[in-house]
């Protein structure tokens, strides 16, 4: 795994729906973890461009963050595992906080990605290009941290489409 840092914002928290605080500094930020191979490494710079150029600032540590996005990959079990122990610790070290999951594990499993702690997207490599809009998308709304609510690449033969992913948010829905 590799990430980019800088200096995180420290403007002030945002509580989330059902009580869920956010730690102090982690309004409009952003961490991307990255796993995986040369393109995985390119893409995850792609949507780091394009959430800076959108004005929101990388945090530290995806502990920090206000919002984590894990550009996945799976090669090996182990790249797997390691995208899954990444989930948990960010949903037990930081409470509240979105993770949007994309890349090849999101395309292969997203699932049982979606059923995982505080995954809000599961967004597959067809719709990649998306994945900066919905971790804005998140900021915005960080109190919605239950189930996956987004998409979920799907395939067939002949097109690659967007699936929703239903799933019941920790507290009540925004309107």
């Amino acid at each position: 795994m590799t990430s980019s840092n800088s200096a995180h914002d420290e403007g002030p928290a945002k509580a989330g729906v059902g009580g869920s605080a956010r730690r102090p500094g982690a309004t409009d930020t952003f961490h991307i973890a990255n796993f995986g191979c040369r393109a995985s490494q390119s893409e995850g710079a792609t949507i780091h461009e394009e959430l800076t150029r959108a004005g929101v600032e990388e945090a530290d540590s995806p502990y920090e963050a206000g919002v984590v996005v894990i550009n996945s990959c799976t090669v090996t079990e182990q790249a797997d595992r390691d995208v899954r122990r990444l989930i948990r610790r960010v949903a037990r070290r930081n409470p509240g906080t979105p993770i949007v999951v994309t890349g090849c594990y999101a395309q292969r499993r997203p699932v049982d990605l979606a059923a995982m702690p505080q995954v809000r997207y599961v967004v597959g490599n067809s719709h990649k290009p998306m994945v900066a809009a919905l971790a804005r998308e998140a900021l915005e709304d960080p109190g919605r941290t239950g189930r996956a609510e987004g998409f979920a690449a799907t395939s067939s033969r002949r097109s690659w489409g967007a699936l929703p992913i239903r799933g019941r948010p920790a507290g009540p829905a925004s309107p």
